[in-house]
């Protein structure tokens, strides 16, 4: 189903967000290469953040197989330009009549919003993406494995993957 009008508004703004929060990453750590980002919520998809990491950030990590996990990524330059939509999203999910529908369709938004970044070049085919809870339950989990091997190249979402089963 294609979004609303009002969704489709809701991601636009994301996106620009997203391009704000890369523009600062870059001022702050020029040079270095990105190699992950994702976009980070809370179970009822009432808060939003950002976490990135580079290749140089990667390589200095003392945490193993730093990749796949966003929130121990380091680098949140200019993350208050997400304070706007983290305040929609915490009064969407204080209004919602069906928590679950706000939150399936507002995540939504949010790997779109990243793949539509992807398909405009803004990330390269080598950038792992995510949106995640930061505490997740098990349908968050669940629904972060599908939609991150939707929004990534296939190697990428392969590696991921392997990562997760050598876990389970």
């Amino acid at each position: 189903m294609p979004p609303t009008k009002a969704q489709r508004a809701f991601m636009e703004r994301v996106k620009a967000t997203i391009r704000t929060t890369l523009e600062s990453l870059a001022q702050a750590h020029p040079g270095e290469t990105l190699v992950g980002y994702a976009l980070c919520t809370d179970d009822d998809l009432s808060s939003l953040l950002f976490r990135a990491i580079t290749a140089e950030a990667m390589a200095a990590s003392n945490v193993e197989d730093v990749l796949w996990q966003p929130t121990e990524w380091p680098y949140n330059d200019g993350d208050d330009a997400f304070a706007s939509l983290s305040e929609e999203l915490f009064a969407a999910a204080g209004s919602a009549r069906n928590q679950r529908t706000h939150v399936s369709k507002s995540y939504r938004c949010l790997v779109d919003s990243l793949g539509e970044c992807r398909s405009e070049g803004v990330f390269g085919e080598e950038v792992f993406l995510s949106a995640l809870s930061t505490d997740p339950s098990e349908y968050m989990e669940r629904m972060e494995d599908r939609w991150a091997a939707r929004i990534n190249a296939a190697q990428v979402a392969a590696e991921r993957k392997k990562w997760i089963d050598k876990w389970d």
